[in-house]
């Protein structure tokens, strides 16, 4: 059975990649902080196949022999976790409309990349599979201002309180995946991205399904 060590393994990208994984018939080694600490890593325990195929390690990504351990008998390493604070050129989800408000009804109409962290997981596994991949590979479906982002979750969700006036400011440059996509990288429509994230956060309790003004949708 295929075995691969996932760095990071806890945290929101890793824990997708790890769930994919499982899904696809490997054996994961999935580095966290503390394996025990059930609030930050109770979640990959229950995912399908975890108990057969998942076993997390106590690694410190500055420590070279934690990490061996993890290492032990995987074919390779899908290396998502940083030992410093990232900013990530894409996006993984529907960000807040609040952010970036300058006031009120208010809003800078920043542009800004989105990918769907489904398919980033996918891209991932599938340049870890691929032996004609090499380099890097941007990782980008979409690029909106944040104007044309909030018209799309308006006309799919209404009833929330949205930014109604924008700022003009400049932001990220769209995106490049082609590389990626001769690769045969495909991705989500972007309607899709946001239904299942808004009924997700809905399922949460993050947001409150079906209630109308003055409700905001908060990320």
């Amino acid at each position: 059975m295929k075995r691969v060590c996932v760095t990071g393994a806890g945290g929101y990208i890793g824990s997708w990649v790890v769930k994919l994984l499982l899904s696809k018939g490997y054996m994961v080694h999935g580095t966290v902080r503390d394996p025990c600490d059930e609030t930050k890593n109770g979640h990959l325990k229950k995912l399908e196949n975890a108990e057969e195929r998942l076993h997390l390690f106590k690694a410190d990504l500055l420590d070279f022999e934690s990490l061996c351990a993890a290492f032990v008998d995987c074919s390779g390493v899908i290396h998502v976790a940083s030992p410093v604070l990232l900013l990530a050129a894409s996006g993984n989800h529907v960000p807040n409309p609040e952010e970036g408000r300058s006031g009120g009804d208010t809003m800078e109409n920043i542009r800004r990349p989105y990918t769907d962290v489904r398919d980033l997981s996918e891209a991932i596994l599938q340049l870890y599979e691929n032996p004609e991949s090499s380099g890097r590979y941007i990782c980008s479906a979409y690029s909106f201002r944040a104007k044309e982002f909030v018209a799309k979750l308006e006309s799919l969700f209404p009833g929330y309180n949205y930014p109604k006036f924008f700022t003009e400011k400049s932001g990220f440059n769209p995106l490049n995946s082609k590389k990626l996509l001769k690769l045969g990288w495909t991705y989500r429509l972007i309607e899709e991205t946001i239904v299942d994230t808004i009924k997700n956060y809905e399922e949460s309790g993050l947001l409150e399904k079906g209630k109308p003004f003055p409700s905001t949708i908060r990320f």
